[in-house]
């Protein structure tokens, strides 16, 4: 099981979370956020772990973390990746910012949902494209 922490929980922080929620051997161990709202969207899915502050997060809790996703503004970035860095949560390399060997396959997972979610979106679309046309079609013979 990976244990993973989402850090912002704003629209993408929660796309981010809500995904995880349905990867096998993911588990969602802690979110942090200012928004109390949130926060309590993130405990209604069932994480147990919530802070106010991301700083509390990455410092309190990342023993109980393989992973962390950072899904804040990006002038917070540098600051947020540099403590996830201290804690071990994820290291540099090559010039990039690498997370550890599980994270690694977390992320391939997580890359593999989206993948395969796009293909159902693209099938729904082209499927909705041919109801369309159908629906112009059955239109234009009534006009």
């Amino acid at each position: 099981m990976l244990n993973v922490g989402v850090v912002g929980l704003g629209n993408m922080g929660r796309l981010h979370m809500m995904n995880c929620l349905h990867i096998d051997d993911v588990r969602v161990v802690a979110a942090a956020d200012s928004s109390k709202r949130a926060l309590n969207k993130a405990r209604s899915v069932g994480v147990k772990n919530l802070y106010t502050d991301y700083h509390s997060l990455l410092n309190d809790f990342h023993g109980n973390m393989d992973a962390v996703i950072i899904s804040l503004p990006n002038f917070l970035h540098f600051e947020s990746i540099e403590l996830a860095l201290e804690a071990g949560l994820i290291e540099p390399r090559d010039d990039e910012y690498m997370v550890t060997e599980r994270g690694r396959e977390f992320l391939k997972g997580f890359r593999d949902y989206i993948e395969h979610e796009k293909e159902i979106r693209g099938q729904v679309e082209d499927a909705n494209n041919k109801k369309m046309k159908l629906e112009k079609c059955a239109l234009a013979v009534y006009d």
